[in-house]
């Protein structure tokens, strides 16, 4: 099976591992994207959606709190542990942010 099938596979599948660490409920919602059905601390709100590209192009929208956010980089593997990291510190930088 090729790396894209792999990938594609994993992201439409339920139950399994998070795009980001900590993130927990997460439902597939809008084509090859990811919801969160329970609020993370510091993070998303229940109802915000995600996606994540190959080369780790990374985006959510979270409309409880009316925030959106894209980060993209051109690097591999996908989800590679450095890249997820600075992907979880810069989205709580941005929720340190809001009111």
């Amino acid at each position: 099976m090729s790396e894209l099938q792999d990938i594609l596979d994993w992201s439409v599948a339920e139950g399994d591992l998070p795009f980001v660490v900590g993130m927990v409920g997460d439902r597939n919602g809008v084509r090859f994207s990811k919801r969160n059905e329970a609020d993370i601390v510091g993070m998303r709100s229940a109802g915000s959606q995600s996606w994540a590209g190959v080369l780790n192009w990374h985006y959510w929208f979270d409309p409880k709190k009316n925030v959106a956010a894209v980060v993209m980089t051109q690097s591999r593997p996908f989800v590679e542990p450095r890249c997820m990291k600075r992907y979880g510190e810069f989205e709580r930088a941005v929720y340190s942010q809001l009111p």
